[in-house]
């Protein structure tokens, strides 16, 4: 039974190009779409079918990039697809799933590059590998070796990244292949809303990426073409109607803390300005980036900032949980200790990932769709001092590596020890406080009593 016929046998019918990727016998071949292409539900009748075709001659793993994207993504996708009658026993403990062809199918994750050494395999398919290390790919490939398999098949599928995954599947080589696939494409099952919002959250260089499923090229300032003064630039005061949020950068030598207050879930129209927001738009209002200041010494200087004004949110950095040089204390820690339960981070690799996290500031800065920005900057920071090494001055100068032969293969910006402490900052307040593009993510619900101030 061929790839095809197996998933015309239920009720599934693939794409045009989802049905190409499925009777593709190239034995390295990735699955590059946009967000709801259906990359993920391809990728697992893939495994099941590579799994039919090696049935009785090896193994097979599915590989995500973390344990929650594993449980929420790759094993859910895989249950869907394969029959019951097929499944011998499921070991939990052993993280495997045994076949009555007497082979045994093993799942784990990418994150720990060594965790997936030691297997022999007829075939895996890895998800998302964009968020993976490049040596758990190394690792993978080198795991499918099983001599005697009938198809040794090593199958990816993703969003596009620049970086290792764009020179594997990007130069032509003759035992690997790049299948792309359109959001677009898949729009008949999904929501006629979806497409919209995708476009409405992402600004236009990512919305070839993160719809078209384009490898974009990134070159130059991080925020070229998203960031314009002209438009993200405006005239604030704080306002006690709405959330006002805290965004700290960690670090004993150059933290940055961004204050910011959000209006609320659907559009707000400032008839004192004429301005229209669009729901959960961001305003930066204020900022502190201090030198040689660890946790302990930075709680007094946010006070001073915060001006007897109200918190209602704050965001760090997951490393934050990391012990304080000045205190020995864990950093998130001692802001609970001072503001309570309103410290916000996330662990999830669609979070913490830093092109990810570019991505939805871009979008935030410049919805493709043409409806207003989601980010601001009160305009008092766009007047500072040229030695400051404040927010604008980083949106102007956040920029990627570029290769001596002017070929970009990194999608992660230069660590300058300057700009990049207030662009994680950014980060972190947009991530844990915008849904993620295509309504996959959740902006946090807000208790207006018990905020520090």
């Amino acid at each position: 039974m061929t790839r095809l016929d197996l998933v015309r046998a239920v009720d599934y019918v693939p794409t045009p190009t989802q049905a190409t990727f499925l009777r593709d016998r190239t034995p390295t071949r990735l699955l590059c779409g946009g967000l709801g292409s259906g990359k993920t539900l391809t990728g697992a009748w893939a495994a099941l079918a590579a799994a039919l075709e090696n049935q009785g001659r090896g193994d097979g793993m599915l590989v995500a990039p973390s344990f929650p994207m594993l449980d929420r993504l790759v094993l859910p996708a895989w249950k869907r697809v394969v029959p019951r009658e097929l499944i011998r026993a499921h070991r939990k403990i052993e993280r495997r799933y045994i076949l009555t062809t007497g082979d045994s199918v093993w799942y784990g994750t990418a994150d720990v590059p060594a965790s997936l050494e030691g297997t022999n395999l007829a075939w895996f398919w890895g998800d998302e590998v964009r968020y993976w290390p490049l040596a758990s790919w190394q690792n993978m490939i080198a795991r499918v070796r099983v001599r005697g398999a009938r198809s040794l098949q090593r199958i990816a599928t993703s969003t596009p990244a620049m970086g290792w995954m764009s020179v594997v599947f990007e130069r032509g080589v003759a035992d690997r292949r790049l299948t792309r696939i359109s959001t677009r494409e898949n729009a008949p099952n999904l929501d006629p809303s979806y497409i919209p919002t995708l476009e409405a959250a992402l600004s236009p260089r990512l919305a070839r990426a993160l719809i078209e499923g384009e490898f974009v090229v990134l070159e130059g300032a991080v925020y070229a073409e998203e960031w314009q003064p002209e438009r993200n630039v405006i005239t604030w005061e704080h306002d006690k109607r709405f959330i006002t949020w805290l965004s700290i950068d960690f670090g004993a030598r150059r933290p940055s803390v961004l204050l910011a207050q959000q209006v609320g879930d659907t559009p707000w129209w400032d008839h004192r300005t004429g301005r229209q927001f669009a729901p959960h738009a961001l305003i930066v209002l204020d900022e502190l980036h201090p030198d040689e200041c660890p946790t302990m010494r930075l709680i007094p200087r946010v006070r001073e900032l915060l001006a007897g004004r109200r918190v209602d949110q704050i965001a760090c950095d997951p490393a934050g949980a990391a012990r304080d040089q000045a205190s020995g204390l864990a950093s998130v820690e001692l802001l609970r200790a001072e503001w309570g339960d309103i410290v916000r981070y996330t662990s999830d690799p669609l979070d913490t990932s830093i092109p990810a996290g570019i991505d939805r500031v871009r979008g935030a800065l410049c919805p493709s769709d043409g409806s207003p920005p989601r980010l601001y900057v009160e305009r008092r920071l766009a007047r500072a001092d040229a030695s400051y090494r404040g927010l604008v001055k980083a949106l102007a100068g956040y920029a990627y590596p570029v290769e001596r032969d002017g070929r970009q293969v990194s999608d992660h910006p230069v660590k300058d020890g300057t700009y990049e402490h207030a662009m994680d900052a950014l980060r972190y307040l947009v991530t844990n406080s915008q849904p993620r593009p295509g309504g996959e993510g959740r902006v946090y619900s807000y208790s207006w009593g018990g905020g520090g101030g």
